[in-house]
């Protein structure tokens, strides 16, 4: 009966160390005993216990004594005063960079019950696999401690559990923080960083492990991280972390032959464009304004116009291009390809983006594709908004090519029937000179019994009779008239 107490104490009190991170406190083991015998009673358990945890696993072998002893003593203290809040014990463990560490590092091999609860039950335990485990646990430790044999005890310790402590959201701030103080670390760290790549770049707190330690890395350095992702940098680039460790790169890359290493990664541009974290990329190399950079992304984009523009994300990517800087070929593939773009979703706003521009020719030449189509285009959603555009913003001598279309008589009456085609004529009409207002009116009121006819038409009737009184007075007379 005593055994099985003492083994249910010690699974309480290493409980204590998964909540804590580090030994437990005390006064959260035992509140309403206050026997200071009891206390250091517990402490000697502990030690006893955790020893035997060091035994078994190597990676807190003789070489990180001092580190316990060090943890334990900061206990004993914290058991004796009064101030027994665990927030304030953790300020004070900040001071001390071993201490948090070891805290994080016995709370993650306590998570993977690495602890065991007693010596007989690991005794009983024991067969063949453990002790092929154990040999090759002390095969690592002999290279591990070859390896960082001139380092302190605590810098070992971050080393040879480097990629679980990136994973930590605390552990990963501390290492972020160690390579700002001890630099002479990143030689160490950056092979780690290297070989595990492509788990740490995804990661949620790795991400921004490595973003901190690019500009402590030489071009050697940065071209060896380029090559170390080019299998996998679509996915990197399509992660809502990997992104930002990309584009940071991109910020930290100064050779010409690098960056187009980068840019050669890429197979296919169309894809990094109609992603929504990947189109970031593109962004962040257009802001750079160098020309080879510039030059390169037009080439690539210009080969999948069409399928980029017909995205949600590409067409932005269009957008920023479009006013990055002027680039013929790719104005000319938009109006060459302007019967495809205009009746999309997306796809017109590439349009649109030329009509409100100053480039006089190129939306003669898009006028130009829209007038055989006009009706069709007119009654179509996506299409119809870029007419009334058209109206808005082009020049007049280009608008007198659309008001032709508007002067025949059936085309007045299947736009003014129409729920899309109605707003065409209605902002024809606002941004029309009087003569030309007129000329409307005129056609208007030869079908005005067809327009009354219709819903969509009445809605218009209605619409014009109340923006402009003179309409009325223009239908009367020229129903006197034919009185």
């Amino acid at each position: 009966m005593k055994d099985n107490k003492d083994e249910k104490n010690l699974k309480n009190q290493f409980n204590e160390i998964k909540l804590y991170g580090s030994f437990p406190k005390i006064s959260t083991m035992e509140k309403e005993d206050k026997n200071s015998n009891k206390q250091k009673s517990q402490i000697e358990n502990i030690k006893l216990n955790f020893n035997y945890f060091n035994e078994k696993n190597s990676l807190f072998s003789n070489s990180n004594d001092s580190i316990t002893e060090k943890a334990l003593s900061k206990n004993e203290v914290c058991a004796d005063s009064k101030n027994t809040n665990y927030e304030n014990n953790k300020n004070n463990n900040n001071e001390d960079s071993d201490y948090d560490i070891f805290g994080i590092l016995s709370k993650h091999l306590i998570y993977q019950d690495k602890l065991p609860l007693s010596k007989e039950d690991n005794l009983d335990n024991n067969n063949k696999e453990e002790s092929e485990s154990e040999n090759k646990n002390n095969e690592n430790t002999c290279d591990y401690n070859n390896q960082f044999n001139d380092l302190k005890e605590g810098d070992k310790l971050i080393l040879y559990n480097f990629i679980h402590l990136a994973k930590e959201k605390y552990s990963c701030k501390i290492l972020q923080q160690k390579i700002k103080t001890d630099n002479y670390l990143i030689k160490y760290f950056f092979p780690l960083i290297i070989s595990n790549i492509n788990e740490l770049i995804i990661h949620p707190y790795g991400n921004y492990l490595i973003q901190n330690i690019f500009c402590y890395l030489s071009e050697n350095d940065i071209s060896e991280f380029i090559d170390k992702i080019k299998p996998n940098i679509l996915n990197i680039s399509m992660n809502f972390y990997g992104t930002r460790v990309i584009q940071t790169l991109i910020d930290h890359i100064y050779n010409q032959n690098t960056m187009l290493d980068l840019l050669n990664a890429y197979s296919d541009y169309s894809i990094i464009a109609k992603d929504i974290f990947a189109s970031h990329i593109i962004f962040k190399l257009l802001s750079l304004k160098q020309n080879y950079i510039t030059s390169f992304i037009y080439e690539k984009i210009n080969n999948h116009l069409v399928e980029i523009s017909t995205n949600k994300h590409g067409c932005c990517v269009i957008k920023k291009i479009l006013e990055t800087s002027f680039n013929e070929k790719i104005i000319n593939n938009i109006i060459n390809n302007s019967m495809l773009l205009i009746t999309d979703q997306f796809g017109h706003y590439t349009l649109l983006y030329i009509i409100q521009s100053n480039m006089r020719n190129y939306k003669l030449k898009l006028i130009q594709n829209i007038i055989p189509n006009f009706i069709q285009l007119s009654i179509q959603i996506y299409s119809s908004t870029l007419i009334e555009k058209c109206f808005e913003f082009c020049e007049d001598d280009i608008k007198v090519l659309l008001y032709q279309c508007l002067g025949n008589i059936n085309t007045i009456k299947i736009l003014t029937c129409d729920k899309y085609g109605n707003y065409v004529v209605q902002k024809a009409i606002l941004k029309a000179q009087n003569d030309m207002r007129f000329f409307l009116f005129r056609i208007i009121s030869s079908v005005i019994y067809d327009i009354k006819n219709d819903i969509f038409g009445r809605q218009f009737y209605v619409k014009i009779c109340k923006s402009y009184p003179d309409f009325k007075h223009f239908l009367l007379n020229s129903q006197k008239i034919t009185v």
